[in-house]
């Protein structure tokens, strides 16, 4: 039973997925520094919040793959992302603040009930720890 459940939560997140992944995408950009943007760029914000949004939308996705399929999947992006993000200044504070921000605003996105509740509190305490483990202790290739 604990399966379809999470496979409903997981898909009211989908259904969620424009409105909360722009919402997370406007927050992430005021409280992230720029990241792979040139200093000499004209448009840095407007690269910083594009950033932003591919940010957002390419971890919701991730996050579908790693309830619904398998949580290697979402490992294995934080393995990646804790070699290659990590040189160029992203660190875990920044990759927790997604994931806060994420699930804070996807709790006042919908009128979950207290059992859908839990369950999206499982997923985020769960698939948190994956990718913290995954990012902090990448795999050397």
């Amino acid at each position: 039973m604990a399966y379809v459940r999470e496979t409903q939560v997981m898909h009211t997140l989908e259904t969620l997925r424009e409105e909360l992944c722009h919402r997370v995408a406007l927050a992430l950009g005021k409280r992230l520094p720029m990241i792979g943007v040139s200093a000499n760029a004209p448009d840095q914000q407007l690269q910083h919040q594009y950033n932003m949004v591919s940010t957002v939308t390419r971890f919701h996705q991730m996050l579908q793959a790693g309830v619904t399929i398998d949580s290697r999947l979402l490992a294995a992006e934080y393995d990646w992302a804790g070699r290659k993000l990590s040189a160029m200044g992203a660190t875990w504070e920044h990759q927790s603040a997604l994931f806060e921000m994420y699930f804070d605003e996807a709790s006042r996105l919908h009128e979950w009930t207290a059992e859908e509740r839990a369950v999206l509190e499982q997923i985020r305490t769960r698939m948190y720890a994956t990718a913290q483990k995954a990012y902090e202790q990448p795999v050397q290739c």
